[in-house]
């Protein structure tokens, strides 16, 4: 709350430390976050890159890489991260499950994406979890199914509603992803301000 713009600033910060550590493979791995949140794919696809290349990346590492290269609209090398990072180590952090999904979603294999929207693990005040299984599940037409999450994500979610391609925007960057995701909500009976 102190910090007037973060991400800038968390920009400004790693610019230095991969100054100071030009060899740091987790460095130039979140200087590619930061370029997601400020929408910069190709600034955060060559850093990404660049990380990939200063050594073996650890299973959380293949695992984090593979979120960011799905959440830059990669997918084929999100994918591959992934599943390599699950094949090392089966016991991973919900996101993962996030990246699967998006994976999943974006060639239309909806049941794969369901299977994974379920797995995603997370505290009820984070929106992630229903809304992605809403959207698996309308897209598949299983619009009775999707009940119970749509009155979540109506009741419980509602100023996350408002300004929803936005918040998603700001760690997925392909469009037609968020756009794609929002009408399969809105077509399972979430309702939009």
């Amino acid at each position: 709350e102190n910090i007037e713009d973060p991400v800038n600033e968390a920009y400004k910060l790693l610019k230095k430390a991969i100054k100071l550590a030009p060899n740091s493979q987790y460095a130039h791995m979140i200087y590619g976050w930061v370029n997601v949140y400020l929408g910069r794919k190709d600034e955060a696809i060559e850093a990404l890159e660049f990380a990939t290349q200063l050594g073996p990346p650890s299973s959380s590492d293949k695992g984090d890489l593979g979120f960011g290269f799905t959440c830059i609209g990669e997918y084929d090398r999100g994918l591959g991260f992934l599943n390599e990072a699950l094949k090392l180590n089966p016991y991973c952090p919900w996101w993962y499950y996030v990246g699967f999904f998006c994976n999943y979603y974006h060639r239309k294999d909806y049941t794969k994406a369901l299977d994974y929207a379920y797995k995603i693990n997370v505290s009820e005040d984070v929106y992630l979890s229903p809304l992605l299984i809403t959207a698996a599940l309308g897209e598949l037409g299983e619009l009775q199914e999707a009940q119970p999450h749509v009155a979540t994500l109506n009741e419980k979610f509602t100023d996350i509603k408002t300004n929803l391609e936005a918040i998603l925007g700001s760690f997925l960057l392909d469009k037609s992803l968020i756009s794609n995701i929002i009408k399969a909500v809105k077509k399972a009976g979430v309702s939009f301000p």
